[in-house]
């Protein structure tokens, strides 16, 4: 029974050890990649306003369809899982937009929205609960494009934890936009969806990046470790 045990717990710790190099994957294999990592972890997804390549990759908005993308977590204690993301809502409109205003806020589910890079923070339990703890105190904020919104909201969360505090950039639109309203977006210096993905990403390691074909999982040694650690200490538990 013994070496059954020992044996099945190899099979998973090779399965997961071939996963340390870029691989495709489907969302639903996230899902389980993430909790074989830690029993807490904090998940930040970023679903970019513009096609996920590297020519426009800090580009703060559609100006076409003002989508300026979305941003949300994902929380896991190991056994429960949460998405959660903040919104405008009713919606915002386009002098919501230009003139920043601020417009009622609300908490909403997020799990089955589109996201083009995540990053997985493994946390402890203490910083877990702060995340909870940000979320409840924040559901009924005021969403205001510039200064609270969906990207605000979530690098809150993971400040508040000590987790990992991200940089307020200066908002970046497509150059050239023959759009004069959007040009004032330029003064603006906050957090957006489009900056954290660029931000996520330029840090080089440890981050989802999603195609069409799938997710594509980077990892560096600090992710081998943390499995590593994780099957040393199942075997320990023998």
């Amino acid at each position: 029974m013994l070496r059954k045990k020992i044996f099945s717990l190899l099979v998973v710790f090779v399965m997961v050890m071939s996963l340390s190099v870029s691989t495709a994957f489907a969302d639903e294999a996230i899902e389980n990649e993430i909790d074989s990592i830690s029993d807490y972890t904090i998940t930040i997804f970023v679903d970019r306003p513009l096609d996920n390549t590297t020519v426009n990759e800090r580009y703060c908005i559609d100006v076409d369809t003002m989508d300026i993308g979305h941003t949300f977590l994902r929380l896991s204690d190991g056994t429960t899982v949460e998405y959660t993301g903040f919104y405008p809502k009713n919606g915002i409109s386009k002098n919501d937009v230009l003139f920043s205003k601020n417009v009622t806020g609300k908490i909403v589910d997020d799990k089955n929205h589109p996201w083009d890079v995540a990053k997985v923070y493994t946390v402890k339990k203490a910083q877990y609960d702060k995340v909870k703890s940000y979320i409840k105190s924040h559901k009924t904020d005021k969403y205001n494009i510039e200064t609270y919104n969906c990207s605000t909201f979530a690098a809150g969360a993971l400040s508040y934890a000590g987790i990992k505090t991200y940089k307020k950039n200066t908002w970046k639109i497509p150059s050239g936009t023959k759009y004069d309203d959007f040009i004032k977006l330029k003064s603006w210096k906050g957090y957006n969806p489009a900056d954290l993905a660029y931000q996520i990403r330029a840090a080089g390691y440890c981050y989802y990046n999603n195609t069409s074909s799938g997710s594509t999982a980077y990892y560096t040694t600090q992710v081998v470790v943390a499995v590593l650690f994780k099957f040393i200490n199942e075997i320990t538990r023998l």
